[in-house]
């Protein structure tokens, strides 16, 4: 779990940084110079391109992951791996395209009467949805390489920052909206480059095809698995983008732009959880491999623990200060239908990192047609309830629909992974944690803050940040926290000694 933490902690602190840029950018940039409806027509072309990347990959991400073990031979250049990856999804794509251009018309009709300001852009998404895949493909190297940071500070720092230039340029009128739209994938092949750059860096950038490593049995494997893993991730992605299609589709994209606003800020708290996954995969996936279920059951239960007490931390900081939160954004009391949404994502992200690395262990695993099952599921009951809750309750109904469909995705891969493999990530420093977490939303709540709204998030910050991490620390809930911070605190008392008089 070493290196884990090491690179999570650095891959979560690129990250937070990150997230203070895409705070800046989505919080305050983008409701000051965009209306409602420019933020959901933006948000709205990236989830359709996402969701068609998906499909397209044909489960080229999770082939990375699971298949590298087989590849991996730095003197033959693993073996042509990448090519042959880049070749796979690139065949995928196109067979998505043209379904996607075959229906045009019946998808055209769905968001004609609510939505019509997004028919112009259908083509858009076929040139957008390319560039998700390769970047992704990319960072799944770096990670399998043990390598989170520097991908993460292409994702996370340099591409805000290119996408806040874009709303930049926007407001000083160098950008009119089709150039800000076509930008955002501009954006991402600028962020391919960087991650190509970094991975010749590394000395692990190899584009020879190697014919004579494409054994027919392995390639079937390998598509079979791809096949199972992109109906299920596409499920997966579905249903954390589903939101973004089906809410134009009934109630419009100013509706689009409060959700997208209010969920982000309700997201934010996934981002260790982000972390850890990349850097755990490929490490789950090599001891698959060797079939090491007690490093795999080491990792669950560490994971489950550490998410939880970080989640815990970040959502008390985003709920106790909602209030706070609407007066700082630019134009807040056209968000605030939005104060419901940030409650139930923010439990999803809590919930999800409370049960650990259970979804990446199951489609590491043999039995990874598990997951294409229950996400199958998931889809369609996350499509049932929103066409059920967005009509009666808006946003607020998407919103709880997601929460329940991860609720019931969180519960079906647990029971799976303790019935089959006899893991589970839970103990008594789970439920202590809980506990310490409530009990500072408590303390807090109680006490009045009557500043200004930058002031009293501050003040209410502080509070918070002494009253929970100081507790988890004092019970020494976690090993793995504990261990880090004796790490600093030595390297700041070596430093310290030797300094230059």
């Amino acid at each position: 779990m070493g290196i884990i933490i090491r690179q999570s902690l650095k891959g979560s602190l690129v990250s937070y940084f990150g997230v203070i840029l895409g705070a800046i950018h989505i919080v305050w940039l983008m409701p000051l110079f965009l209306s409602r409806e420019q933020i959901g027509l933006l948000y709205f072309l990236d989830g359709a391109a996402s969701i068609l990347a998906t499909f397209g990959a044909l489960g080229v991400w999770h082939i990375t992951l699971r298949f590298f073990p087989e590849f991996e031979n730095r003197s033959k250049k693993h073996q042509g791996f990448l090519p042959l990856l880049l070749l796979y999804s690139g065949l995928g794509m196109a067979l998505v395209s043209i379904l996607y251009i075959w229906g045009q018309a019946w998808i055209v009709e769905i968001y004609r009467p609510r939505s019509p300001q997004a028919i112009p852009y259908y083509y858009f998404i076929l040139a957008y949805a390319p560039a998700i895949i390769i970047l992704g493909i990319l960072e799944n190297l770096s990670r399998l390489h043990l390598r989170i940071v520097v991908p993460a500070l292409g994702r996370e720092v340099i591409l805000k920052l290119l996408l806040a230039l874009g709303t930049v340029l926007f407001a000083v009128k160098v950008f009119d909206l089709k150039d800000l739209i076509y930008s955002r994938a501009g954006v991402f092949y600028l962020i391919i480059l960087f991650n190509l750059l970094y991975l010749k860096q590394l000395k692990v950038l190899f584009l020879r095809f190697y014919k004579s490593s494409w054994q027919l049995e392995r390639l079937q494997r390998m598509a079979t698995y791809g096949i199972f893993v992109m109906v299920g991730g596409a499920g997966a992605f579905v249903i954390n983008k589903i939101d973004s299609l089906m809410i134009p589709a009934l109630l419009g994209t100013s509706e689009l732009g409060v959700y997208t606003i209010t969920a982000y800020i309700g997201s934010v708290i996934e981002i260790p959880r982000k972390a850890i996954s990349s850097i755990s995969s490929g490490i789950i996936s090599k001891a698959w491999a060797k079939d090491d279920r007690v490093h795999i059951q080491n990792l669950y239960r560490q994971s489950a623990l550490n998410q939880l007490i970080i989640g815990l931390y970040i959502f008390l900081g985003i709920c106790m200060n909602i209030e706070e939160a609407f007066a700082l954004i630019p134009n807040g009391d056209k968000y605030e239908g939005g104060r419901w949404v940030i409650w139930f994502i923010a439990s999803t992200k809590i919930l999800d990192m409370g049960m650990g690395l259970n979804a990446e262990i199951i489609q590491l695993s043999k039995y990874y047609i598990f997951n294409f099952i229950s996400l199958m599921i998931l889809t369609v009951f996350i499509c049932v309830t929103n066409l059920i809750f967005i009509p009666l309750y808006g946003i607020t109904g998407a919103a709880g629909g997601t929460f329940l469909s991860f609720a019931l995705f969180n519960v079906l891969s647990f029971s799976f992974v303790y019935f089959k493999f006899g893991m589970q990530p839970f103990n008594w420093r789970n439920g202590a944690s809980i506990l310490l977490a409530l009990a500072t939303y408590g303390l807090v709540s109680l006490i009045p803050f009557s500043f200004s709204p930058f002031l009293n998030l501050l003040l209410r910050s502080l509070l918070i940040s002494l009253l929970f991490p100081g507790s988890i620390l004092l019970f020494k809930i976690s090993p793995e926290i504990q261990n880090i911070l004796s790490q600093l605190v030595l390297q700041a008392r070596a430093w310290w000694e030797n300094r230059k008089p």
